[in-house]
């Protein structure tokens, strides 16, 4: 009796789940037995994938791999490695090739996405400006995560510097490293910051889909909500501070709808106001209660900006788990 025939009788979902136990070798292994064999596994091996910037225009209609997107359901985007040959040659950083393609649409049953900013100065991505290897890389190229009708987990993470030496070969200028361009600082709006009215919105601080409305940015589907960024080490004031705050407004439209919050964010300038050194946690001009929270894990400079853990914790008044993560560490 052949391979194919001994498992023919197992239903395709106990099958993955057995598979899901496998390492990715034996999943290639496994593959290689016979074509039904390889349509299961390649099922199984597209249920989770991280990828480069440049990798997802592979996914959208009419790519070489569009009919593999439906497969997706946990999809991790990491800018660490993203520009090699410099930000203008690659498709997902220039903002008028974005508009262009399908990019929402390419995974219509991924579950959880996470887009991983990962500031490496010894990667390619690391000579270049942030909105260069994050807004217009990523942040355009999903416009609309309202399309995504089953998405539940959404992480927005910073990741710190790595621990490597700095490439000799790369020219690294902080300054530049944080800064962005006027056209994407209209795109996202910022806290508590005057911009031109040619990129200006009407209400400061909030991200908005690519129509220009906020409301519809996220689906209803949405359960869990990650803002992540490293306790140590402190940037600089050049960081760009429309990565918190306008996540928070722009996710105000279905709060209720959510169950987990975590917003580990230090330093505070990028969830908090500049000035203010006891500056809310959440923008203050928005009394927005997240009652169906459940679990809440919280990042704070607890010796700066204690005065504003009983404004956090006003905001999640059904919280059952607590995690207070200090400035000493994650």
């Amino acid at each position: 009796m052949s391979a194919q025939s001994a498992f023919g009788s197992i239903p395709s979902e106990l099958f993955i789940a057995i598979v899901s136990y496998l390492s990715v070798k034996d999943i290639g292994s496994l593959s290689l037995a016979s074509k039904s064999f390889r349509r299961l596994t390649i099922v199984q091996l597209f249920r989770n994938i991280k990828l480069n910037p440049e990798s997802i225009l592979a996914f959208q209609s009419g790519g070489s791999l569009s009919n593999i997107g439906s497969r997706v359901e946990q999809l991790v985007l990491d800018t660490a490695n993203s520009g090699v040959r410099g930000p203008n040659d690659i498709c997902t950083f220039t903002r008028s090739c974005i508009e262009n393609t399908n990019l929402d649409a390419a995974f219509p049953n991924v579950k959880g996405i996470k887009l991983v900013f990962s500031p490496e100065m010894s990667s390619p991505s690391g000579s270049f400006l942030m909105d260069q290897r994050i807004l217009r890389s990523t942040l355009l190229g999903f416009s609309k995560f309202s399309f995504y009708e089953k998405l539940r987990s959404l992480v927005f993470k910073v990741d710190t510097f790595g621990g490597g030496a700095l490439d000799s070969k790369i020219r690294f200028d902080a300054k530049n490293y944080y800064r962005l361009s006027p056209e994407n600082w209209g795109f996202v709006g910022t806290l508590g910051r005057e911009f031109d009215d040619e990129y200006g919105y009407d209400s400061l601080g909030a991200w908005r889909d690519i129509d220009g409305n906020a409301a519809k940015l996220f689906p209803t589907s949405l359960k869990e909500l990650g803002l992540v960024t490293p306790l140590r080490p402190r940037y600089h004031n050049f960081i760009a501070d429309a990565i918190g705050p306008g996540i928070l407004r722009a996710v105000i439209p279905i709060s209720k709808n959510l169950e987990k919050l975590e917003v580990l964010a230090i330093p505070p300038f990028i969830l908090f106001a500049l000035a203010a050194p006891v500056a809310p946690i959440f923008p203050e001009d928005e009394n927005v209660v997240y009652e169906n929270v459940r679990e809440f894990r919280l990042g704070i400079d607890t010796e700066r900006h204690h005065e504003r853990l009983e404004e956090a914790v006003r905001r999640v008044p059904n919280v059952e788990k607590f995690d207070l993560v200090g400035d000493g560490g994650v």
